[in-house]
Parts: C-alpha cells; structure tokens; sequence
C-alpha cells in the first residue's frame, strides 16, 4: 500500500527533475511550467510537503470517560 509520505515524496522528486535537477529552480518555479497547455497541478506540492495537512479539530477528537 502507498502512503501519502511516498507519493507526496514522488511528487517532490518529479518536480526536481521536471526544473532540471536544481533544487534552486524548484524553489523558484512558479508553477508556470505547462504540460499540454494547462499549468502545473503538482505545483503546490513541489517540495514533497502537503500544503493544507488535516487537522484534528476538538470536535473530531474521541470522548473522553469521565472517572
């Protein structure tokens, strides 16, 4: 089974190629790179990180027993 740290991993070593090799260049990629005419769907994702990560918020948390 993938998890979400390899393929967002992936997608980090896809950018990398995708400026060349330099991690420079993927910093400063304005995600105007295109493929086919439409811009990059990776681009938010070009440093192998998850730019809006799931939080936990109080109302998603379990009960608690009281003692």
């Amino acid at each position: 089974m993938t998890t979400k740290a390899e393929i967002l991993r992936a997608i980090g070593k896809h950018c990398l190629e995708c400026v060349g090799g330099s991690f420079e260049a993927r910093k400063d990629c304005g995600g105007d790179r295109t493929l086919g005419g439409k811009e990059c769907n990776l681009y938010p994702f070009r440093f192998g990180k998850d730019p809006k990560p799931a939080r936990r918020s109080k109302t998603n948390l379990p009960k608690r027993k009281k003692k």
